[in-house]
């Protein structure tokens, strides 16, 4: 038998099905984010940990629930009211942004099914009800940027504040004990990588 590139062969799984080089990459880089929380975990240990108790416990509690959605309608309506021509089209590519990438966050979390940072250590407290089961990406700041992208394309001068409002949120999906920094930067990611050929076929 001929030397080759062990990487060239096809070898049968465990179940009986043939597993491929693409297939054996895709099963490391799930492996490899499926370990990351162990050393992401102090930080999110130092970040929830001052949020246990007083002010700061209420802004991360106020500010999940902004995320779960209150914030979108006076963020559209706003939109509406500022009687800017492209109003509307900013706001279709903001919700063609949302629903392409809440089609894609499913089968990512479900893929890689990540635990939550207050599942995986106990001594991280959660500060709300999880919207669902796995932490990998997170869902609000995937949300979040899929409306600010075409938002601050067409105003840029609102940039500065929606990062803020954005930085605002990722803290609290940490402080609540529900994400790992990985999660909201795969999430923040995630919804502009959407957003981006949306808004160049709508705000161009």
């Amino acid at each position: 038998m001929t030397d080759m590139d062990s990487d060239s062969v096809v070898l049968p799984d465990p179940a009986g099905h043939a597993t491929t080089p693409a297939h054996r990459t895709a099963s490391r880089a799930i492996a490899l984010v499926r370990r990351m929380p162990e050393m992401e975990r102090v930080i999110v240990a130092r970040i929830a940990g001052p949020a246990r108790a007083g002010w700061l416990r209420d802004c991360a509690i106020y500010l999940n629930k902004l995320g779960n959605g209150w914030l979108y309608a006076p963020l559209a309506l706003l939109i509406v009211l500022s009687g800017d021509p492209r109003r509307w089209r900013v706001l279709l590519a903001a919700v063609l942004a949302v629903g392409c990438a809440h089609v894609l966050y499913p089968l990512i979390k479900n893929g890689i099914r990540r635990v939550r940072p207050f599942e995986a250590d106990p001594s991280l407290r959660s500060l709300a009800q999880p919207l669902d089961r796995y932490s990998f990406p997170s869902g609000h700041c995937m949300t979040f940027a899929a409306v600010l992208f075409p938002v601050s394309l067409a105003w840029p001068g609102m940039f500065a504040g929606l990062l803020a409002l954005w930085a605002l949120i990722a803290w609290a999906r940490l402080a609540s004990a529900h994400h790992y920094v990985s999660d909201v930067i795969a999430g923040t990611t995630l919804g502009i990588v959407v957003a981006w050929p949306i808004c160049g076929a709508l705000l161009d």
